[in-house]
């Protein structure tokens, strides 16, 4: 096994790990709120945080993402410090004057969210986070450029386990939303001064020499992409505002409660797109060039084959265990949450096609496609939900992301000409289907019986899959040459 790819795997893994752990916690502090507080305050509380969802992109001016483009490959040492502590500085002015003007405009944020202006305190502790979210969200991104995935990995889960047992302890000791947003901000805090002085002894500390560096590549690099962060805020989540709006408090809290198991899905996709684009970006910028599209192929496939019956079984397995968590108030039904799963899946495929278009210096393609995506969106919603209610939010995420993610493949495959094989992908959805069949009978009123009802989806679905043939020995070989070497056929360029 070649170290390259052995690295990309092993990096993968423990960050499909840590991925299980945070999507986890959205659905542990269900039973919180659902006992000592209720669906409305769990609705406020997701709600809040999209306030700083949505203005990070403008905190960060997506320096981050420019960072890990231009210094993946860097090996002056004294390059990636200069650069680093020079955007840091634009980072941290950029995130609070955002949060200066937060608070200031409090109670017009806090109606268009929260269809109130009596949230207006809640408003400025998002003021708060929105600082110290920036700077987690930028030095994270510094241990991609160290090739560090494990580390950054183990952070991420620290962080998510402390938040949450604090945001639990807040609810449970009757501190409410302003204890939650106070402890969230506080965990991200701390790891940002570890993960600062982390970087520092890496790198060292500033030095005069970083008022020499041209900025502007990387500073236009990423501040073309600022647009696509907020646009990406309203194809994820303008579905939420408009329900606060049209149906009130308690459908945001019923709906983000569908909505957690629906994006548990992230666990396939995301550590495939946090460490495959710049384990392909180095192969591409090593003159490898020919290696990419088969990594893509089998990519591409294997991540259908996950996570297709994986949005079934969510679906099935979703009100059973809300049921046995929470009370009806955060009871929605099984076909809201796979339309949101199957939304949150065909958003992995365009994520995954997105690095295409970093990889070949494009990514004003990714500014059409958000621009046409929240525009799509925010109008299937405004029609949608007063006709439809949570359905037509569900809805409209599954269509917006069926839209994206058919433009995506078609214009990434013109820069990197990847395979698709459309049969084994109808087997795949074949085999998936067949799994509702047989779960539609077995009891899951306790716990033992939904982890019966997991297993026995996962047997169908794998039994469908060998029958069918769409899983044979040449995945096994194929893979095995993987393993061997990613460079094989491919000859270096110029």
């Amino acid at each position: 096994m070649s170290k390259p790819l052995r690295r990309f795997v092993s990096d993968t893994l423990v960050n499909a790990v840590c991925r299980v752990v945070i999507a986890v916690r959205c659905v542990v502090l269900l039973p919180v709120f659902a006992a000592w507080g209720n669906v409305s305050l769990y609705g406020l509380f997701v709600q809040a945080l999209l306030i700083v969802n949505f203005l990070l992109p403008l905190a960060t001016c997506r320096l981050e993402i420019a960072a890990v483009r231009f210094l993946t490959s860097e090996r002056d040492r004294a390059a990636v410090r200069d650069r680093f502590y020079g955007y840091l500085a634009f980072v941290t002015a950029a995130a609070i004057a955002l949060a200066v003007l937060l608070v200031s405009c409090a109670n017009s944020v806090s109606y268009a969210l929260f269809a109130t202006s009596e949230q207006y305190v809640v408003v400025q502790l998002c003021a708060l986070l929105l600082v110290v979210s920036a700077w987690t969200t930028f030095f994270r991104q510094f241990y991609r450029i160290f090739d560090q995935i494990k580390l950054m990995s183990i952070i991420e889960v620290i962080e998510a386990v402390a938040a949450t047992v604090l945001v639990l302890l807040s609810i449970v000791y009757g501190f409410g939303i302003a204890g939650a947003i106070c402890s969230v901000a506080a965990v991200q805090l701390v790891s940002s001064v570890g993960m600062l002085a982390n970087i520092a002894y890496r790198v060292g500390w500033p030095r005069w020499t970083l008022l020499q560096i041209d900025w502007r590549p990387m500073l236009f690099f990423g501040v073309a992409l600022i647009p696509n962060g907020l646009m990406a805020w309203a194809v994820n989540y303008a579905d939420r505002v408009v329900i606060v709006h049209f149906l009130g408090m308690e459908s945001v809290g019923a709906y983000a409660a569908g909505y957690a198991f629906g994006e548990t899905l992230k666990f396939f996709y995301a550590p495939l797109g946090l460490v495959f684009y710049p384990f392909a970006l180095r192969l591409w910028n090593a003159g490898h060039e020919a290696a990419v599209p088969s990594h893509f192929t089998d990519l591409f496939r294997y991540y259908v084959m996950a996570a297709l019956p994986a949005s079934v079984g969510v679906a099935i397995v979703s009100q059973p265990i809300l049921r046995l968590m929470t009370n009806e108030a955060f009871l929605t039904d099984g076909l809201l949450v796979f339309a949101i799963a199957l939304g949150v899946a065909m958003q992995g495929l365009f994520q995954l096609n997105a690095s295409v278009f970093h990889i070949a210096k494009k990514p004003w393609f990714m500014t059409l496609f958000f621009v046409v995506g929240a525009l799509l969106n925010v109008v299937l919603n405004l029609v949608l939900v007063p006709r439809l209610g949570l359905h037509g939010a569900a809805l409209s995420t599954a269509l917006t992301f069926l839209v994206l993610c058919i433009a995506a493949v078609a214009c990434a495959r013109k820069y990197i000409r990847y395979s698709l094989n459309w049969l084994d992908l109808a087997k795949t959805a074949l085999a998936s289907a067949l799994m509702p069949a047989v779960l539609w009978f077995l009891p899951m009123k306790s716990w033992a019986g939904v982890l019966i009802a997991i297993l026995s989806g996962v047997f169908v679905f794998a039994l469908a899959m060998i029958i069918l043939r769409a899983i044979r020995t040449e995945d096994f070989q194929r893979i095995h040459r993987l393993l061997q070497s990613p460079f094989e056929g491919s000859q270096p360029v110029g």
